[in-house]
């Protein structure tokens, strides 16, 4: 950002910085490969939501779904995002490679018409494993979820109030600050 409110990245593959946005950011990640940044626009920092936007070396930013509270991208290219009402999806980000300047507009139709999975409702707090392969969230109950492998969420306990995720381990708290940590193996 610079002193006039202007947002900028550098990607991975460029010398200089490309303006983003000009408005409020929430957030703003970086894919692994450093290619592709992914940002919340016009954050509404009141209501705790934003548009979320991608946007690769000499291309526009392209608006991917409203009302997002939070992302993460996994090493994998997927991208997980919650909304407004509580909802996880899920969308595969595409690959980017040395064609994919050349056809900028290509780019941006597969991106903005890309399948999207609702993965959970009801979700109060959502973590990834480094590695992302592994998520687990709590639904507004307390209740823990576990997604393994990217494979279906098993229920592993209640009465939760915070989580994190580790690529062989699971470290979670219960309302009475009791800490446990589960083997995801």
């Amino acid at each position: 950002i610079n002193t006039d409110g202007i947002y900028y990245v550098k990607f991975s593959n460029d010398s200089e910085a490309q303006r983003i946005s000009v408005t409020d950011i929430g957030n703003l990640r970086v894919t692994p490969d450093g290619l592709m940044a992914l940002f919340t626009g016009g954050y509404n920092w009141e209501r705790d939501y934003g548009e979320l936007y991608a946007v690769i070396k000499g291309g526009d930013s392209v608006k991917l779904a409203s009302n997002v509270r939070s992302f993460h991208i996994t090493a994998n290219g997927r991208l997980y995002y919650l909304n407004d009402e509580s909802s996880v999806y899920l969308k595969k980000l595409p690959r980017i490679h040395e064609n994919t300047y050349k056809n900028l507009s290509k780019f941006t139709d597969e991106i903005s018409k890309g399948d999207k999975t609702k993965v959970c409702s009801d979700v109060a707090r959502l973590a990834f494993s480094p590695n992302g392969k592994n998520s687990a969230f709590i639904d507004h109950d307390g209740n823990l979820y576990l997604s393994y492998d990217e494979k279906e969420k098993i229920k592993v306990s209640s009465d939760i109030t915070d989580v994190r995720v580790f690529d062989n381990s699971l470290l979670f708290e219960n309302k009475d600050s009791q800490l446990f940590l589960n083997s995801i193996l």
